[in-house]
């Protein structure tokens, strides 16, 4: 049974990467924690479909790659960031109101890369 190696599709995957990002986050390795979270993504999108749950990822992970690419627009982290939130608002957006404040979180982090 330990030897069980998740596939990227597997339901624990995203939550275990999730964790694992957390920690990196607390150790300030963001590079590392952006990566847990692509993988986590990568996951969800296989598993469900890019719908809320895989938007609220998106958006965590947005973050992540703001911090990683340090306001500067021309990085990939950025440029990512950018790509990333925007997809997520744009699906959260179609699954109503309910999804506002992390719209805004969204466009909190639209703004802050952009600047």
């Amino acid at each position: 049974k330990s030897s069980e190696v998740l596939n990227p599709g597997h339901p624990g995957l995203g939550e275990a990467l999730d964790a694992l990002a957390k920690i990196e986050v607390r150790r300030g390795n963001f590079k590392e924690a952006a990566e847990q979270l692509r993988k986590a993504i990568q996951g969800i999108e296989i598993r469900l479909g890019k719908g809320p749950e895989w938007s609220i990822e998106a958006i965590k992970l947005a973050q992540l790659l703001a911090i990683v690419g340090q306001g500067n627009q021309t990085s990939q982290a950025s440029r990512d960031a950018i790509v990333l939130c925007s997809e997520a608002s744009n699906i959260l957006l179609a699954f109503g109101t309910c999804y506002q404040p992390l719209i805004n979180d969204a466009n909190a982090i639209l703004s802050n890369v952009n600047e």
